[in-house]
């Protein structure tokens, strides 16, 4: 097996991996500080800049999703490399499966079958960010309507 071919699945897996974990938490702090924003202009009854803000956190949570999705396709590139490297490591499902072959984590995965959605990082990930959009869109119609 080319070894160069193996650093860059591997290099580039890592890397978008990192880059979607690191956005994730750039998300989560970013949204605890507008939700402060937030939760400061309501207190001090500037209800317009108020909706203004939680419409604009519900626009950027989005944009994370849409972010996210395309990190996701990227991790799923590297992926798909390295499963194709294992199969040549270990080679085919049967042979994986027959006494004495060793066999690789993307192998395995596919052999045992996939977790439900639910465990899956992308259900998790999206649904923070989507549930993070949704609860600053109720937060602008709210304000204006008290």
């Amino acid at each position: 097996m080319d070894e160069r071919r193996f650093e860059l699945a591997w290099r580039w897996f890592a890397l978008h991996a990192n880059q979607r974990m690191s956005a994730f938490h750039f998300f989560l702090l970013l949204s605890g500080i507008l939700a402060n924003a937030y939760v400061l202009l309501v207190r001090e009854k500037l209800d317009i800049r108020a909706a203004c803000l939680a419409f604009l956190a519900t626009v950027v949570s989005f944009a994370f999703v849409m972010a996210d999705r395309r990190n996701r396709q990227l991790v799923h590139l590297g992926e798909d490399l390295l499963l194709q490297i294992e199969k040549e490591l270990f080679g085919t499902q049967q042979q994986v499966n027959s006494p004495g072959r060793g066999s690789g984590l993307l192998l395995r995965e596919s052999r045992e079958g996939q977790p439900p959605f639910y465990f899956k990082h992308w259900f998790l990930i999206e649904g923070v960010e989507v549930i993070g959009a949704l609860s600053f869109l109720g937060a602008g119609i709210w304000v204006p309507s008290r």
